[in-house]
């Protein structure tokens, strides 16, 4: 199996491998050694995405260039569980030069391996995956609008304890920040676009409350106030949890304070 999580700060850890049944831990091999490892040296940090492939599509594709797909592990600060992961599509243009212009797109109907059509042949473009790709969360896929989630989801914990935080956001920016990084981006042009829909809200918003970090952002039909979307189970014909469907009316309200 694989676990990943985030140090809070740089030092020596210890890890072993026990087994649980019906709750409880055996830690008897714990006193003599067996399954132990360490001490590994950590450093601090929210870590970075790994590349997975480079994909060979070519309906809808018809720019030259490397299109790459990346996961991102997530842990606490970026998500509310450990050993969470999100997909990453990104295209690099042929002979894209160092210094070049970056955009995220958010992509509406999950369709993040599709780069935005038209598009700059001289900026390097990058698509989250709005839901997760497993890990505790499995078989729960929770879309979270772009923006993030209730800490409760997931966990024994009930909805009326927490509130929901903007895990999306978080690692969006932490991904923006790694991809300045290894592809060596002009950060002065960072852009945010968004499709339609609420992939469009979606962008006005991330963009217009980063001010630093984009320099512009555009949408198409993008809803200033989110409030006035349809709600998803509404949309859709089915029903989602409570937390998900109010979350559309929550993204936009200046109570929430929006740290980050």
């Amino acid at each position: 199996g694989l676990y990943v999580h985030a140090p809070g700060k740089a030092g020596k850890s210890y890890y072993a491998v026990t087994v649980v049944l019906n709750g409880r831990e055996n830690t008897a091999l714990l006193k003599k050694g067996v399954n132990v490892v360490g001490p590994v040296r950590e450093n601090g940090g929210r870590g970075k995405p790994v590349l997975q492939r480079e994909m060979d599509m070519k309906i809808l594709f018809d720019y030259a260039g490397r299109r790459l797909q990346y996961t991102q592990w997530t842990s606490l600060s970026l998500a509310n569980l450990p050993n969470q992961y999100y997909n990453w599509s990104v295209f690099i243009p042929e002979g894209v030069k160092e210094g070049a212009p970056l955009e995220i797109v958010l992509s509406g109907n999950d369709m993040f391996r599709r780069p935005r059509w038209p598009h700059r042949l001289d900026t390097i473009l990058v698509s989250p995956h709005d839901r997760h790709g497993g890990g505790s969360l499995a078989g729960k896929p929770i879309q979270t609008w772009y923006f993030g989630y209730h800490e409760s989801a997931g966990t024994l914990r009930s909805m009326k304890q927490g509130t929901i935080q903007p895990y999306t956001w978080r690692r969006m920016l932490a991904f923006l920040n790694w991809a300045s990084e290894e592809f060596k981006i002009d950060r002065s042009r960072v852009t945010c676009s968004g499709d339609r829909g609420y992939s469009a809200t979606a962008a006005l918003h991330f963009g217009m409350r980063h001010p630093k970090v984009f320099s512009v952002v555009y949408t198409c039909k993008g809803m200033p106030d989110p409030g006035a979307l349809p709600l998803s189970h509404k949309r859709y014909g089915r029903t989602y949890p409570t937390a998900t469907a109010a979350l559309q009316k929550l993204i936009g309200r200046k109570e929430w304070g929006l740290k980050i």
